[in-house]
Order: C-alpha cells, then structure tokens, then sequence
C-alpha cells in the first residue's frame, strides 16, 4: 500500500484543454487554433486533448520570445 501513487500530492503532469486556458488566461479555442497550426504540442487521449505542463512552459517562452522581435 505505500507504493501507491497518491493523486492528489503529486503534480499534474498533463492538463486538459480549460484548465491550460485558465492558466495562460485565453480561451479554449485560442489554444485549439495554436494545436492546429502546430505551435502548440498536445495529446488526444479519446476525446480529451491534453497538454504536457513543460510544453506549456515552453510555448511562453516562445510567445515572449516572438514579441521582443
């Protein structure tokens, strides 16, 4: 019992489309947009698209990047 992964304590390693959008304060279909155009990496797993928190990280740093240009 105390190798079982506890949940709730250990970091999201993916978040679904609303709560990415929530984080980076856009709307939902702003990051559907940036999927589609390949600027943003993320995962379909059935229904629900999911994005890995690091590539979360790095499309900020290439949107701030992009805007000091």
């Amino acid at each position: 019992m105390d190798n079982m992964l506890n949940v709730s304590t250990e970091p999201a390693l993916a978040v679904d489309l609303p709560e990415a959008a929530g984080m980076l304060s856009v709307c939902v279909k702003t990051l559907r947009r940036e999927i589609c155009r390949g600027k943003l990496k993320a995962l379909r797993i059935g229904r629900v698209w999911r994005i890995r928190v690091p590539e979360l990280h790095a499309y900020l740093k290439r949107c701030e990047e992009s805007a000091r240009i």
